[in-house]
This record gives C-alpha cells, structure tokens and sequence, in this order.
C-alpha cells in the first residue's frame, strides 16, 4: 500500500509539474505576443504617418519581398478551412519586420489598439491579428487574433453597438459598429465567411477559452449621410 501511494503520489507531482510548465509557457507566449503587438504597431503608425506626408521610406533590404509575402500565405489553412483568396494586391500595405500589414484596428471599449497583418499565417498571429479573407473595399473583411489579453481575448467582453474603427495604411478611416457577438464551432467554420444578409462587413474572431469555440463579433460599416 504504501509503494502504490508513493506512486500516486510521484504520479501527481509529475501532472502538477506539467500543468506549471504550460502555464508559464502561456504566459510566456503571451507576453510576448504583446510586446510584437507593440513594436509593431509603433512602427506602423510612424509608416502611416510618412505614407501621410508623403515621405514614405523605401523598403528596407531584409523586409520580405511581395513574392515572399505572397508565397508564405498562399494556401494557408485555419480550422481546415482555406483563407487565400483575390485580395493581396489589392490594398494598401506596409512592410515591416518581414510581415505585411493593411492598417492598424481601434476598439476604444477594450482600450485595444492593434496592427493588421495582410495575409493569414500562423507566424505572424504571434505579431498581430491577421485578415483572415476579404476586404474593407468589398465590405467582407474577416479578421482573426489569438485570444491573448494583449490581441483578440476581450472580444468576448465586447457589446453590442460598440465602436470599431479600422485604419488602413494609407490613413483612411473606416467606422463600425458592433451588431452581436456568436459563437461559431469548429465544424463551422464556413460561417465565418457568411455576410449575414448583407448585415455584417467585417467579422472580428478569436478562440473561445478552451479552443473549443470561435468568439466571432459581426460588425456593420458606419455609412455617412
């Protein structure tokens, strides 16, 4: 009895070891993953600001070229699903530290802003959030972040008629307004794409805690009058 105890016991340090070491790995990755976020964003908005003024740099020499670019997301795949599509070329970009990036992403409830990769991968959801499909010039624009506090995490705290304002490279700047939050399981995963009825121009989407589940929050473009 007292040899299996001991084994049972070894057995739960072991687990509790485990589930340290993974937590700290978490936290790691998540810091991290902020600190990307805010030297990115820091040097996008001095871009944006050039792109402004007209004084744009030229790109520097060990930034990725568009073939590259193209090249490392063509193809990708999230939850199964393909997210290439017709869109690359066509908006404005920034390159920097090798990932390309369409504007910057305001949520003042959440007090979150955050730059915008052009092209899904998974090495730059480790930066920033990424345009998963589609465009703000189509109004079907689908972008997905990592649930970290510092990325996508408070989107599930996010209500409805709450401002988004996205900020492209070349200093537009687009309104929305949040119509709801939904659920979306694994399995459907084509319904990220679904405009809705016409309603939802741009979908904001992370993990739910667990992986289980996509937080999703459709949002309608704010039209002038």
């Amino acid at each position: 009895m007292k040899k299996t105890g001991t084994i049972i016991m070894t057995a739960g340090l072991i687990i509790l070891a485990a589930v340290f070491c993974f937590a700290i790995k978490n936290i790691k990755e998540a810091n991290d993953a902020g600190k990307n976020a805010e030297r990115i964003y820091t040097k996008l908005v001095d871009v944006m600001a050039d792109e402004v003024n007209g004084t744009k740099p030229t790109k520097p020499s060990n930034d990725a070229t568009t073939s590259e670019q193209d090249e490392n997301s063509a193809g990708s795949v999230y939850d199964g699903v393909s997210v290439s599509d017709s869109y690359v070329s066509v908006m404005d970009t920034a390159y920097i530290e090798g990932f390309s990036y369409l504007g910057i992403i305001e949520i003042p409830s959440l007090g979150l802003s955050l730059p915008v990769g052009e092209n899904f991968s998974y090495d730059q959801l480790d930066y920033s959030p990424c345009r998963y499909c589609g465009s703000y010039y189509t109004d079907d624009l689908v972008i997905c972040g990592h649930n970290f506090t510092s990325h996508f995490g408070p989107l599930n705290y996010l209500e409805p008629g709450s401002s988004v304002v996205l900020i492209t490279t070349g200093g537009e700047r687009i309104n929305y307004t949040v119509l709801e939050r939904e659920t979306v399981w694994p399995q459907q995963m084509e319904r990220m794409t679904d405009p809705g009825d016409n309603l939802w121009d741009m979908t904001l989407f992370t993990c739910n805690n667990g992986g289980e589940s996509r937080c999703a929050v459709r949002c309608a473009r704010v039209r002038n009058s």
